[in-house]
């Protein structure tokens, strides 16, 4: 991207911190909100993710 510069990046990490971040907050406080382990192989991560939606009722379609 253009604008992937030191500055570029620092405006978008202030802009998630400011404005999107807190509504993790706001989804968690209703209990709606579901934080997986980014760190693994693709698989893994993978496997985290549909095992959270599987605990909420959500049919996971591979």
């Amino acid at each position: 991207m253009a604008d992937d510069t030191e500055a570029g990046i620092s405006h978008r990490l202030d802009i998630y911190e400011n404005e999107t971040a807190p509504i993790l907050d706001v989804y968690g406080e209703r209990g709606i909100v579901d934080r997986i382990d980014g760190v693994g192989s693709l698989n893994e991560i993978t496997e985290r993710i549909f095992a959270a939606l599987t605990a909420r009722g959500l049919v996971v379609a591979v």
